[in-house]
C-alpha cells in the first residue's frame, strides 16, 4: 500500500521573515545630527559675555568623533563636553560670545568637523549689540554678582520699563543655569509701567567664576517679537 505524503505550502509571511533575516540591514556609519542649528540672542549689551548651548546627536550606527569646532572669529568661544559618541549618544556645545568692541547686528557661524564626512555641520547665532532698545529700557543692562558667598548672597534687582505707547507682553525664551534663581514681578507692561526681576543665587552654585544670562521675549500691539539677552556673571566663593 502506498502512503500518501501530504505537502502544506509554507504561509507566506514565513517565508517573508526568513528572507528577512537573509538580508543585512546596510550600514550608514557615524552620522551628525543638530536639532537646532540656528539662536537669537536678540539685543545685547556692549561689553558683555553671552552664550547657548546647542546639542550635538550621532543618530548613525558606528561612533561619531567630532574632530574640531571651529567659532568664526576670537570673539566666539565654544567648549565641548565631549568629542566622542556612541551610536544615539549626545553631548552639548555651549557658544560663548563676547560683545565687546562690536557695535549692531552681527550674525556669526561657527563650524563643525566630524567623521561623519557626508555632512558638513555648522550652527549660526544673531546678536544686535546696542545700548538702547525701540520698545523697553532695561536697567542694569547686565548683572554682576561680583566675588559672593552662597550662604550670604544678596538678590539683584533689574528693572524693565516699557518705553512704547502700547502694552507689552513679557515671555522667558530662555532660562539661566540651574544655580540662578529669579522672578518676574509682571508679564504684561502698560506704557511707562515698570517690572522688577529678581536674580539669586542658590546653593546648587559651585565655587569659581561663573557667566549665564535670562532671555526674554516682548511683544505689543502692532509689532513683532523683540527679544533681550540679560548677562548675569559673578564668582562663587568657597566656605
Amino acid at each position: 500500500m502506498k502512503k500518501i505524503i501530504y505537502l502544506f505550502p509554507i504561509p507566506i509571511f514565513l517565508l517573508l521573515f526568513s528572507l528577512s533575516l537573509a538580508q543585512k540591514k546596510p550600514a550608514i556609519g557615524p552620522k551628525i545630527f543638530l536639532p537646532e542649528k540656528e539662536w537669537d540672542f536678540g539685543y545685547i549689551p556692549q561689553n558683555a559675555v553671552v552664550s547657548h548651548f546647542f546639542t550635538i546627536k550621532n543618530v548613525g550606527d558606528d561612533t561619531l568623533q567630532i574632530i574640531k569646532v571651529r567659532p568664526g572669529c576670537a570673539c566666539t568661544y565654544a567648549p565641548l563636553k565631549k568629542d566622542i559618541l556612541a551610536p544615539k549618544d549626545s553631548t552639548s556645545l555651549e557658544v560663548i560670545f563676547s560683545s565687546r568692541n562690536y557695535q549692531g547686528s552681527k550674525t556669526l557661524v561657527v563650524a563643525i568637523f566630524s567623521s561623519d564626512t557626508s555632512n558638513f555641520s555648522d550652527i549660526n547665532f544673531t546678536a544686535n549689540i546696542e545700548n538702547e532698545f525701540p520698545l523697553f529700557q532695561v536697567e542694569p543692562s547686565q548683572v554682576k554678582f561680583d566675588s559672593i558667598r552662597v550662604e550670604k548672597n544678596n538678590p539683584k534687582k533689574v528693572i524693565i520699563l516699557n518705553k512704547s505707547t502700547s502694552s507689552l507682553q513679557i515671555a522667558v525664551a530662555e532660562k539661566p543655569k540651574e544655580f540662578i534663581d529669579f522672578q518676574i514681578s509682571k508679564n504684561s507692561l502698560n506704557p511707562k509701567e515698570k517690572a522688577e526681576i529678581v536674580l539669586q543665587v542658590n546653593r546648587k552654585a559651585t565655587p569659581g567664576p561663573f557667566q549665564t544670562n535670562l532671555t526674554l521675549d516682548f511683544s505689543g500691539q502692532g509689532s513683532e517679537k523683540t527679544r533681550y539677552t540679560l548677562p548675569i556673571s559673578g564668582t562663587i566663593l568657597s566656605k
